[in-house]
């Protein structure tokens, strides 16, 4: 047993379990996820390399409108504060976040990450584009290493967070930088790995049942309503076009001890290494 959970009497047992099984049996798990997600970088590449060559590919629209400044939009404000200054991350934003930019006649600030931040950087050098808000480099499974405790009203993943390497750890990060009283916000295609054939980055998918948010695979399938019960509440559903949109409220700190967490997440990481180049 791993000690670095704060009280088990303040934790669902869903997560204790997940935390202790992360970095279990010498990083096997988590190496097996890591090999999958590398192998479809290069597909990723080349998909957004195509999409700056031909200005949006099927979707000039979308093209269009991510390099332009944009508006947040009004479904994601109704979850901001009612006043004052807000701070807002999008999560696997690719190149250029499709979120928004600024909130109308508020003082905002909007942060982007993704993991091939730099890649994407080199393709938009390449085509000549310039983002309204620059997309830095980072997992979404280490976003408490790059940003402060507490420091968004609002974490949003839009078909991103279901193509990462461990989805359900990235929303625990993604809570842990989440203020308490604010909102992480999911929009994802509906089992999207299953219509891809668990191909390149489509790993994980993610689904609605009976109120309850899911995420599965072939080898694992979480409750996260359940995992998340003692610090968040959650509404989930699916919509008519497939859309599965998650809700998640922050009213607890994850009830961990950072210093350990941060500790922890080293050296399963190291250790997943060995599993990964075996």
């Amino acid at each position: 047993m791993y000690h670095w959970l704060y009280s088990i009497s303040h934790i669902s047992m869903e997560l204790h379990d997940y935390l202790e099984e992360l970095f279990a049996e010498g990083g096997v798990k988590l190496a097996a996820s890591i090999k999958k997600w590398c192998a479809g970088i290069d597909y990723e590449v080349q998909f957004w390399s195509e999409w700056f060559e031909t200005k949006g590919s099927r979707w000039p629209e979308s093209y269009a409108r991510r390099i332009k400044p944009q508006p947040l939009g009004e479904h994601l404000i109704k979850l901001l504060p009612p006043s004052g200054p807000c701070k807002v991350l999008d999560v696997g934003a690719g190149p250029i976040t499709i979120i928004g930019t600024y909130v109308p006649d508020r003082e905002s600030t909007f942060a982007a990450t993704d993991p091939l931040a730099r890649q994407y950087a080199g393709l938009m050098a390449k085509f000549g584009v310039t983002a309204p808000v620059v997309t830095q480099f980072s997992f979404a499974e280490d976003l408490s290493t790059r940003f402060a405790p507490d420091e968004f009203d609002l974490v949003t993943s839009r078909n991103a967070l279901d193509h990462s390497i461990e989805p359900v750890w990235g929303i625990l990060e993604m809570l842990i930088v989440c203020k308490l009283g604010g909102y992480v916000y999911l929009n994802h295609f509906e089992n999207e790995a299953e219509a891809e054939g668990y191909e390149g980055f489509h790993q994980w998918n993610f689904t609605a049942r009976a109120g309850d948010f899911i995420i599965w695979n072939k080898d694992r399938e979480i409750n996260i309503t359940r995992l998340l019960s003692s610090i968040a509440s959650l509404e989930s559903s699916v919509d008519g076009e497939k859309n599965v949109k998650v809700a998640i409220r922050k009213h607890h700190h994850l009830p961990i001890a950072p210093l350990e967490y941060q500790r922890r997440l080293r050296a399963g990481l190291l250790e997943s290494l060995i599993s990964v180049g075996a």
